[in-house]
């Protein structure tokens, strides 16, 4: 499995990062404690994808983001913060990625093919594997976490809006546009989890292209 490094370098989530994690100010102490607070971050993801979230105690962040709990607490205060700060960064990653699909140009057949890849990407991130595991964890650890502000009725309506630019010269009614979207979301995230099962993910492309199918023949009905 790549590092997160690696896959943030390929995925757009160095820029999500830099967002979350920007300097308060332009100075040599704001800059630092970003960057801290960007390997806290990296830090927990990675030890969820690859120990689950049991495995992402103190002691273990700590140790691989290479500071004190001191300092944990100083960027974050619990690690419960540090959670929510994953879940923050994931929800942001994905609408950034419908930002980035409603300014797709093209054919049809070009835009839902950009579109479906792009949320592919979010959905096969480790980011995403972290996303689902802390939400899940959520129901039995007693995280105090408000569930609803990732729920994907979330700003739904501005981004239905935007997508809809995807398809200005189809006649989809905005009411069929949701239900795609929902439809969409539980394709990938359903491939997603699969991933944890079956690492090899066998029959991806071909899943992948049956639903591109499957869309551009209801943008084309």
């Amino acid at each position: 499995m790549p590092t997160l490094i690696s896959v943030m370098e390929t995925d757009g989530m160095r820029e999500s990062l830099a967002y979350a994690c920007q300097p308060s100010a332009d100075t040599h102490q704001a800059r630092k404690a970003a960057a801290t607070r960007q390997k806290i971050l990296i830090a927990t993801i990675n030890i969820i994808v690859e120990a689950g979230f049991s495995g992402a105690s103190s002691a273990a962040i700590c140790a691989r983001a290479g500071v004190t709990w001191g300092a944990v607490q100083h960027h974050f205060g619990t690690k419960d913060e540090i959670f929510v700060a994953v879940l923050e960064l994931a929800r942001d990653s994905y609408f950034r990625r419908l930002d980035q699909a409603a300014r797709i140009a093209g054919s049809l057949e070009q835009r839902v093919e950009g579109y479906i890849n792009l949320l592919w990407q979010h959905y096969s991130s480790d980011l995403y594997v972290a996303f689902s595991e802390i939400l899940m964890a959520s129901r039995a650890s007693g995280i105090n976490i408000q569930r609803e502000k990732f729920h994907i009725n979330r700003e739904l309506s501005p981004q239905l809006i935007k997508i809809r630019a995807l398809f200005t010269d189809s006649t989809i009614a905005i009411e069929t546009l949701d239900e795609i979207f929902r439809y969409i979301h539980r394709c990938l995230s359903g491939m997603a989890l699969d991933r944890l099962l079956e690492p090899d993910v066998p029959y991806q492309e071909i899943h992948l292209c049956r639903l591109k199918r499957e869309l551009l023949a209801i943008a084309n009905h």
